[in-house]
C-alpha cells in the first residue's frame, strides 16, 4: 500500500508496530524512501478496510495506488513544451 505522512524512521517502525498487533497480520514492511508498506496477512482473518483505518487512526494517509501518480509522470508535467512549433 502506498503511504503518506511518513517523514522518518520512527514513522515506519510506528506503521510496523501498529500492524504487528492485528491478529492475522504475519508480516510488516515499510519503506520511508517509496513511502510504501507491504503487508502479508490472512484475509480470513482481517480485511483489508481494517488495515487502512490503522493507518488513518495513527496518523498516515492510505494513498490509493490506482490515483497515485509515479515520480516520471509528475515530472513530465512539470517539463516545459518541446518547442516543435
Amino acid at each position: 500500500m502506498k503511504i503518506g505522512g511518513m517523514s522518518c524512521s520512527f514513522c515506519t517502525s510506528t506503521i510496523e508496530r501498529a500492524y504487528a498487533r492485528i491478529d492475522g497480520v504475519y508480516e510488516v514492511g515499510v519503506s520511508l524512501a517509496h513511502e510504501e508498506g507491504v503487508i502479508r496477512y490472512d484475509p480470513t482473518r482481517v480485511t483489508l478496510d481494517r488495515l487502512r483505518r490503522t493507518l488513518e487512526e495513527i496518523g498516515y494517509t492510505y494513498r490509493d495506488p490506482e490515483k497515485v501518480r509515479t515520480f516520471e509522470e509528475e515530472a513530465a508535467e512539470l517539463e516545459p513544451p518541446s518547442g516543435d512549433d
